[in-house]
């Protein structure tokens, strides 16, 4: 109940989003407080043990760059606020965990990549830099819960 309200709420500010950009005479204030407010609301897929299903998510990721391209190309104003930083991040984010861990751990990330080291700490997949073995029995377990979050009862 609670995600397709949540979905139902996400469609509605996209179809606003497109509404104000349509409209020229629409202030960019305007068409950026709209874009920050749905951009929020698809961000809960970031928030961890969000209990969000996996279809939920993907959907929330499609709004998200749906919202992004309708900006884009008619009020590119408002995404100069996305900086280099802020783009990797959203990469980092959306990125599934056993990547993430590995481009960490495997692909030597931990030592010059603090965003990804950042975003990895916020969603709980490491607690501490220094230990590998830890990591991934974390991601495992993750792994696991999903697994028989989405067996057939």
């Amino acid at each position: 109940m609670l995600e397709q309200s949540i979905i139902t709420l996400a469609r509605h500010r996209l179809k606003w989003l497109k509404v104000l950009v349509a409209d020229r005479q629409a202030p960019s204030v305007k068409v950026q407080n709209a874009f920050y407010e749905l951009t929020g609301l698809t961000s809960l897929r970031f928030v961890q043990d969000n209990g969000l299903s996996e279809k939920m998510r993907y959907e929330l990721v499609l709004i998200d760059n749906l919202a992004i391209l309708t900006v884009k190309h008619s009020h590119p104003d408002v995404l100069q606020f996305f900086s280099k930083e802020t783009q990797n991040l959203a990469i980092y984010l959306d990125m599934p965990a056993r990547e993430l861990v590995d481009l960490i751990f495997k692909d030597g990330a931990r030592f010059n990549n603090q965003e990804a080291v950042s975003v990895a700490i916020h969603r709980g997949l490491v607690e501490n830099i220094n230990d590998e073995s830890q990591a991934y029995e974390k991601l495992r377990s993750i792994e696991d819960r999903l697994a028989l979050k989405h067996q057939p009862n």
